[in-house]
C-alpha cells in the first residue's frame, strides 16, 4: 500500500487534472490511474450528471438509446448528420472553441477503454476564470441596455455586512405589464418539432444574427442545460430559444464571454420571456452569461395559481396535459457539456422550449377565465417578477451549513465521531474549490458518514468504507487519514452533538506548526506536520505493538525451549522485513 500511495503522490502532487473513468478504484482493487492524455481518441459514450458519480453508459443497453462513434470534433453540430428537421443551419466552429479542450482520454487497455471516456474540463478555456473563494459574488456587467438608471455600483452595506446589488433592480420595480399580455390570446396550434427551423448558435456572427433576429420578436421561450458534477458552482451549458417559426441552440460554452450581448432582447420590457421554473435558471444567467431578464412569464408560477396538484407542476406534465406529448427524461441528468451533441440531446433540448410559448398561451387564456378579471394573470407576473430580482449568492460552508447537513444525515455521532465528520466536511469543501469539483464528487455524503461513523485506522480502514474510492480521496489519502488521527486526538468537542465549538483548536501537530511557522512556509508546515502525524501514528499503533509482540514470542521461547529457537524465531521475521522491503522498492520501477 505504501509504494501505492508514494506512486499516486508523485503522478497527482503536480496538481494537473488526471484523466479517470468512474473512480478507478474499489475495496477490491486498489488500481492506480495512468497518465496518458490521448487527444485523438476516435469515440465516446455520453455520460449521466449523477451527484457524486459518473455513471458510463454502456453501449449494449439498448433502452438508453445510446449513440456510438461520435466523432470528437469542435463542431457544435450533433453527431449525427441527418436532419430532422427541413432547415438547418450548419456554422464552422471558431478557431479556438472551448470544444477542443474537451477532448475524450481513454482509459485501460483493449476493448475495455473504449466505454471507459473522459471529457477535459471546459473551464480551462473560458476567458473569464472560474472565482470559488468564499469572498462575495460580483456581477459583471459592464453594459446596461433598456436601462432607467445608469450602471452603478454593485455593492451594497447592510446589516449583514456587504451584498450584490441587482443591476436592473431599478427597471424590475418601476416595470409595469404591458395591457397587450392581459388581453385573451388566440390560440394557435404549435408547429411540429420537425417542421420547424431549427439553428445552431456557435459562433459571434451567429450570434449577432440571433441578436437581429430576435430583437423583431414580441415573445420568446427560453431554457438552459446545466451541469454540476465535475464543477464547484457549476457551469451553463447550452441554452435553447425558440420563437414561433424557429428553436435557437446556443453554445454556452465557446460564447460565454459574448452572451451579454443578448440583454438587448432579456432586458427589453416590450419582449415577455417564457420560461418554466425560472429559480435557478436566473442565478445561472447572472453568473455564468451575465445575464438578466425583465418581463417575464413562468409557467410554473402559472401552474401554482391554477391548483394544479404539485406532482403535476413539472414540465414534462405540462407538456403532456396541453399538448399530449410524452418526454424522456432519462437525458435530464446527460452529461451536456460533450461536443459534438448527440442527436438524442438536440431532440431533447429542443422540447424544452418549442412546446413553451403554446403552454402560455393556454395557460394564460384559464388563469383570466378562473381569475374572472386580470388579477390572477397579474399576480403570476408579479410572482415572476419577483424571481427576476434575485441575485445570484456563492455557495457557503461554514458551521451553520455543516449543522443543518449533520441533522439531515440523522445519525447521532459521539464526540470524535462528529469531530471527524466537521473536519471532513470542511476538508472536502477545500478541495472541491481548489479542483473545481463538486463537494459530492470529491466525497460523496454517504461515504463521509460511513467514515466518520466508523473511524477507520488505516488508509486500507478508508478505502473499506468506500463502495468505489473518489479519484480526489485517492490524491488526498495522506490529509484525509491524517483528519482521522487527529478526531481521534481531539478531545474539545462538546458531549451534545450540536454543539459545534467555533474553532477546533486541540490537534496533534498544532505546536509542530506553531514552532516552524517562524522558520519555514505553510505548505511545508502542513507536509511535515502531515509527515509526523503518520509516522507517529505508524509507530504508535503498529511498529511499537509488532516489536512488543516480537520481542515477548521471542523470550517465551528463550526461556522454554532455549536462545537458539528463539533466535531462529528472531531471524525468520527479520528476514521476512527486509525481503519485503526489498520487493517492495522493486516494484515501484513500474509505476
Amino acid at each position: 500500500m505504501y509504494e501505492l500511495l508514494d506512486s499516486v503522490q508523485k503522478r497527482n502532487g503536480n496538481g494537473v487534472n488526471y484523466a479517470y473513468c468512474g473512480y478507478g478504484l474499489n475495496k477490491k482493487n486498489y488500481g492506480v490511474f495512468h497518465n496518458n492524455f490521448n487527444y485523438g481518441a476516435p469515440n465516446y459514450q455520453w455520460m449521466n450528471n449523477n451527484v457524486g458519480r459518473n455513471r458510463y453508459i454502456h453501449p449494449n443497453n439498448k433502452k438508453n438509446r445510446n449513440w456510438k462513434n461520435a466523432r470528437v470534433t469542435s463542431s457544435f453540430s450533433p453527431a449525427s448528420s441527418q436532419s430532422s428537421s427541413p432547415t438547418q443551419t450548419w456554422t464552422s466552429p471558431p478557431e479556438q472553441s472551448v470544444a477542443t479542450a474537451q477532448q475524450v482520454i481513454p482509459h485501460g487497455n483493449g476493448a475495455e477503454s473504449s466505454d471507459r471516456m473522459e471529457i477535459i474540463k471546459p473551464q480551462l478555456l473560458f476567458q473569464d476564470k472560474i472565482d470559488n473563494s468564499s469572498g462575495l459574488w460580483m456581477p459583471k456587467l459592464t453594459e446596461k441596455p433598456n436601462a432607467i438608471e445608469p450602471l452603478l455600483l454593485n455593492v451594497a452595506i447592510n446589516k449583514n455586512g456587504k451584498c450584490s446589488i441587482h443591476p436592473y433592480k431599478v427597471e424590475l420595480e418601476k416595470f409595469e405589464i404591458a395591457k397587450v399580455q392581459f388581453d385573451p390570446c388566440s390560440i394557435k396550434r404549435y408547429k411540429n418539432i420537425n417542421d420547424t427551423d431549427m439553428v445552431f448558435v456557435q459562433t459571434h456572427s451567429d450570434l449577432i444574427s440571433l441578436v437581429e433576429k430576435l430583437m423583431k420578436c414580441r415573445e420568446i421561450a427560453i431554457d438552459l442545460e446545466h451541469h454540476s458534477n465535475r464543477s464547484y458552482q457549476g457551469i451553463t451549458c447550452l441554452m435553447q430559444i425558440s420563437t414561433r417559426n424557429t428553436d435557437y441552440l446556443i453554445d454556452t460554452l465557446s460564447l460565454r464571454s459574448d452572451l451579454h450581448v443578448l440583454n438587448k432582447i432579456f432586458t427589453n420590457p416590450k419582449v415577455l420571456k417564457v420560461l418554466h421554473g425560472a429559480d435557478n435558471d436566473i442565478l445561472w444567467l447572472q453568473r455564468d452569461l451575465s445575464l438578466y431578464i425583465v418581463n417575464m412569464f413562468d409557467t410554473h408560477q402559472a401552474a401554482i395559481a391554477l391548483d394544479i396538484p404539485p406532482g403535476k407542476r413539472s414540465f414534462s406534465s405540462l407538456l403532456s396535459t396541453y399538448c399530449n406529448i410524452q418526454t424522456d427524461k432519462q437525458y435530464q441528468l446527460a452529461d451536456w457539456r460533450i461536443r459534438p451533441l448527440p442527436k438524442e440531446l438536440v431532440e431533447y433540448s429542443r422540447m424544452d422550449t418549442h412546446f413553451l410559448l403554446y403552454i402560455k398561451d393556454v395557460m394564460s387564456n384559464k388563469l383570466l377565465l378562473l381569475g374572472k378579471g386580470q388579477e390572477l394573470l397579474k399576480s403570476v407576473y408579479q410572482k415572476s417578477t419577483n424571481i427576476c430580482k434575485t441575485v445570484y449568492k456563492k455557495p457557503i460552508c461554514d458551521d451553520n451549513s455543516f449543522k443543518r447537513f449533520y441533522r439531515k444525515s440523522g445519525k447521532k455521532f459521539n464526540e470524535h465521531q462528529l469531530c471527524a465528520l466537521k473536519l471532513m466536511y470542511y476538508w472536502r469543501d477545500k478541495i472541491a474549490r481548489q479542483e473545481d469539483d463538486s463537494v459530492e464528487y470529491v466525497l460523496p455524503n454517504n461515504m463521509m458518514i460511513s467514515i466518520a461513523e466508523k473511524l477507520p485506522n488505516s488508509i486500507e480502514g478508508i478505502y473499506e468504507c468506500c463502495t468505489s474510492v473518489p479519484p480526489l480521496v485517492l490524491k488526498n489519502i495522506i490529509e484525509l487519514y491524517s483528519i482521522i488521527v487527529d478526531a481521534k486526538c481531539d478531545l474539545s468537542m462538546s458531549d451534545e452533538p450540536l454543539n459545534v465549538k467555533e474553532n477546533i483548536t486541540v490537534k496533534s501537530g498544532d505546536m509542530i506548526k506553531t514552532m516552524l511557522s517562524y522558520v519555514w512556509p505553510k505548505k511545508i508546515i502542513d507536509k511535515v506536520s502531515r509527515g509526523i502525524n503518520f509516522v507517529s501514528t505508524a509507530m504508535v499503533f503498529k511498529v511499537v505493538p509488532t516489536v512488543f509482540e516480537l520481542s515477548l514470542v521471542s523470550g517465551i521461547l528463550g526461556i522454554n525451549c532455549g536462545s537458539k529457537y528463539a533466535a531462529v524465531a528472531f531471524s525468520c521475521v527479520g528476514i521476512y522485513f527486509f525481503f519485503t522491503l526489498a520487493v517492495t522498492q522493486w516494484k515501484k520501477k513500474f509505476y
